[in-house]
């Protein structure tokens, strides 16, 4: 029980797993800031693909399937 206490308190006071918190800190903050950036642009960038779609395909078939 002794060993078990004392590596815990060595692992709260090793300062390697700082560094290592405050890459996943700085990975979590720009995921956040591209996913926020998608949501913000997405309905442009879904009215740019589809009428770029639609350029490149002009044929579009009628709803009941037949012309």
């Amino acid at each position: 029980m002794k060993s078990w206490v004392h590596g815990a308190i060595a692992f709260l006071w090793d300062e390697e797993g700082a560094s290592a918190v405050e890459y996943v800190l700085l990975i979590t903050i720009v995921a956040l800031g591209i996913a926020a950036a998608l949501g913000a642009f997405s309905d442009k960038t879904s009215g740019l693909y589809g009428a770029a779609g639609t350029k490149l395909n002009p044929y579009q078939p009628h709803p009941s399937g037949t012309k």
